[in-house]
């Protein structure tokens, strides 16, 4: 009995002490929560601070703008410029602008400059016949396809595109004189002649060269005697091949083939030591200065030095074999007698 009634003792003690530590679990913590709010309290603003604006909300990127043909355009230039051979890189930046603009009129001059480097003569005239028809005003695309026509051949059309390019721009007349002069020499134009001599001589009135365009119109229009007169006036030892290929010429002209021969031997010589003169007269000077002195050589039946000067011509020139036969056929005059003076 007594052992029941301890036992019964001590469980209500155990009750009572849980009882008060549980309470004390509890004082503690609401101690704890009361201390961390009071640490964690925010910190009142001043009454003059601004808040920060709101940061941007991300967007779409944007989409990329496409460049301008123009663009394309200034680097193919650029590009024609450093280029050798290889003209790949030059055509993809023409291609690309090709293909943002394909009826400017500047993007298909361009390609028809870059067939033209190209040497597809076809293409390049087809391009810059596109261009001149989207733009018959534009004095470069007049000027290249004068270029292109000169090139393949057509010197006819060339010397009119390049008429129409000075026309459209007066200043390109003094940098077309000489293509314009070649050409009407080559078609035997003697109007074109005349008028580009004439242009010539008004402004360059102390030119040496002026003399030599003047004398070749002359020549070309049938008046060799004055021709004759204006060289023989303006010349001394120390003119350029071109105004000696041109007297020689004159003097054939006349029917002097002596003063010829000397005429063209001196023009044959300062060309062998590089003078370019003769390029004013002829595209290609080594043939003509030969050619025409070999004619020179057979009026005098100079038969021999005839034959060897148009020998070396004829593999590389075919006008020069009908030469090479008249020279062949040559026979030198019989040498004068001479009689020794009577012994007695």
């Amino acid at each position: 009995m007594k052992s029941h009634c301890k036992a019964r003792a001590r469980l209500r003690w155990l009750q009572t002490t849980g009882n008060a530590r549980i309470l004390f679990v509890l004082i503690v913590l609401a101690g704890c929560v009361t201390g961390c709010s009071r640490q964690m309290a925010p910190t009142p603003f001043p009454q003059n601070f601004v808040s920060p604006p709101p940061l941007p909300l991300p967007t779409r990127a944007p989409t990329p703008t496409a460049l301008p043909a123009q663009f394309y355009l200034e680097q193919f230039r650029l590009e024609l410029l450093r280029a050798g051979d290889d003209l790949s890189s030059a055509e993809a930046l023409w291609n690309a602008a090709l293909e943002i603009a394909p009826n400017d009129p500047e993007v298909q001059r361009e390609g028809a400059r870059l067939a033209w480097r190209q040497n597809a003569l076809e293409v390049a005239a087809e391009r810059a016949n596109t261009a001149l028809r989207l733009n018959p005003e534009d004095a470069e695309a007049w000027l290249l396809a004068g270029a292109i026509a000169e090139k393949s051949g057509d010197l006819e059309t060339a010397q009119t595109a390049l008429r129409t390019a000075e026309t459209l721009k007066p200043a390109l007349a003094e940098s077309l004189f000489p293509t314009q002069w070649r050409i009407a020499i080559e078609t035997g134009n003697k109007e074109a002649l005349s008028q580009l001599a004439q242009s010539y001589l008004v402004t360059h009135l102390d030119d040496p060269h002026a003399a030599y365009y003047r004398a070749e119109a002359l020549l070309a229009t049938g008046y060799a005697p004055l021709a004759l007169e204006l060289l023989l006036l303006r010349m001394d030892t120390n003119s350029d091949a071109v105004l000696w290929y041109t007297l020689g010429r004159i003097y054939l002209a006349v029917s002097d083939p002596q003063n010829a021969i000397i005429a063209l031997e001196t023009a044959s010589l300062l060309l062998s030591r590089g003078d370019q003169s003769l390029s004013l007269a002829s595209a290609d000077p080594v043939r003509d200065v030969n050619l025409t002195l070999g004619r020179a050589y057979l009026m005098v039946r100079r038969c021999e030095e005839a034959l060897s000067l148009v020998q070396l011509l004829a593999t590389p020139y075919p006008e020069a074999a009908t030469l090479v036969e008249e020279a062949q056929q040559c026979t030198a005059p019989a040498p004068t007698p001479t009689f020794a003076p009577w012994m007695p």
